[in-house]
Formats: structure tokens, sequence, C-alpha cells
């Protein structure tokens, strides 16, 4: 089963700011966000396998909730 989701809140977000390769990080609801998401996904379908995200450190972050490591990969960036 392939599940793909977005990355959690930044600031940029926030404020109904584009971002593109903008490197920003989560803000403090986007960790919530993540840690939510994470959660939701392992009760539907248990032990997520393989996460792989974009090099940016917002994807990256919403990656490390999910635990594990993950595998950036740069065709993801946008």
């Amino acid at each position: 089963m392939l599940i793909i989701v977005r990355h959690g809140r930044t600031a940029l977000n926030a404020q109904g700011r584009l971002q593109g390769r903008v490197d920003a990080e989560l803000d403090e609801v986007g960790l919530l966000q993540a840690g939510a998401l994470a959660r939701a996904v392992s009760a539907q379908v248990g032990e997520v396998s393989e996460i792989v995200c974009s090099p940016l450190t917002r994807a990256r972050q919403t990656a490390q909730a999910f635990g594990g490591a993950a595998r950036v990969d740069e065709r993801w960036i946008e």
C-alpha cells in the first residue's frame, strides 16, 4: 500500500504563504500534526515499512514522527 502525506505546518503555512523550496522547519502545531499523522497512519495500517521524503527540513521532520530512518529522495522536493 502506498500512502502519500503532506508535511506538518510551518510558520509560513500559518501566514498563508507559499514556501516552494524555502527550507522552513515545522512550527509547534506542525510538530503536533506530524505526531498525530504518524499515529493515525499506524492505527490504520500498522507498522510503516518504508518512509521516503524530500530533503527539506519540514518533510524530514514529518517523516521522523513515524520513527525509523527515512530515505531522502531529491525528486520529492517540489
